[in-house]
């Protein structure tokens, strides 16, 4: 009589593990989600794009990725827009916000180099580019706000245009391809660095693999979804390995929608496929367990938001 009820226990056990990974993996994806959103507000430390639980990527704000080093004070202050603009104006002040800027950018920057694949010089030009920006792009806004006769949203917009074509000018096609790669392969990066963070030190991903799997998975996905696409199918992919299909302009809200099981296994194949391109016996290994669990975890999800 105990084994059964040792058995049930297990399984208990073993499904609540299941549960809390993915919970823990979802409180990654929302927890970067809401930093970056945050990042993305006008006028606030650093523009950076935001990712939705489901993998989606919007574009940077005006910055693009750029600092601005304090905060524009919103509500018509005109005494603290004006300090504020007595700021920019003065060189010695101006220097310092440009100069915080640039460390602010360095950081957000340092990954997307190593994506990109940047010389050094590129990157110093592009971070001095970028933190002169910022700080113009806040005196525009600053300036903006204490003229009645001027729209914010429409600076924004402008700002926006600006911002883009300054990326453009100061990266190669070939470096702005890899940058929009980077943004797009961010949910990949959170899974990866997952198993990652699984691998003991001995038997952890060399950091040039890694980058080269984060890309190559996403370009898998990609694929996917294009081909299915052209075929006039609509998915989206889920916690990294789950594929939804779905109908009209509007797809299933993420981790609780119905999961296509055919395409999933379908994907997660390909993904497979293309990992061990990259990985050695053991650390594909811990990638096909992660799949399971993340597919595991999902069905438990989606069967509990039907009860």
């Amino acid at each position: 009589m105990s084994r059964p009820a040792s058995t049930g226990l297990r399984r208990y056990v073993q499904a609540m593990a299941v549960v809390t990974l993915l919970l823990a993996a979802c409180t990654v994806y929302l927890g970067l989600a809401l930093r970056q959103q945050r990042a993305h507000r006008p006028h606030t430390a650093t523009a950076m794009p935001v990712v939705s639980a489901r993998g989606t990527v919007t574009a940077p704000r005006a910055g693009d990725g750029a600092a601005a080093t304090a905060a524009v004070p919103d509500g018509g202050d005109d005494a603290a827009l004006r300090a504020k603009l007595d700021q920019y104006k003065d060189p010695a002040m101006r220097a310092n916000l440009v100069a915080n800027s640039r460390r602010a950018l360095t950081r957000f920057w340092e990954e997307r180099a190593k994506s990109m694949q940047l010389e050094p010089g590129q990157l110093d030009r592009l971070l001095d580019t970028l933190a002169e920006q910022a700080v113009r792009f806040d005196q525009r806004r600053v300036e903006c706000q204490l003229d009645a006769g001027c729209d914010l949203r429409v600076l924004n917009g402008s700002l926006r245009d600006e911002a883009r074509q300054n990326l453009a000018n100061n990266l190669t096609p070939a470096a702005n391809e890899q940058y929009l790669a980077y943004l797009d392969a961010v949910p990949e990066r959170t899974y990866v660095q997952e198993l990652q963070n699984r691998l003991s030190p001995d038997s952890r991903i060399a950091d040039e693999a890694f980058e080269q799997l984060v890309l190559a998975l996403a370009d898998e996905r990609r694929q996917f979804v294009t081909q299915l696409a052209q075929q006039g199918v609509k998915v989206q992919v889920t916690v990294g390995f789950v594929v939804q299909e779905f109908h009209g302009d509007t797809a299933p809200e993420p981790l609780t929608g119905p999961m296509n099981p055919a395409l999933t296994s379908q994907l997660d194949q390909r993904l497979r496929d293309r990992a061990g391109k990259f990985l050695d016996a053991a650390q594909l290994a811990a990638f096909h367990k992660l799949q399971d669990e993340r597919v595991g975890g999902h069905r438990l999800l989606q069967g509990l938001a039907q009860q």
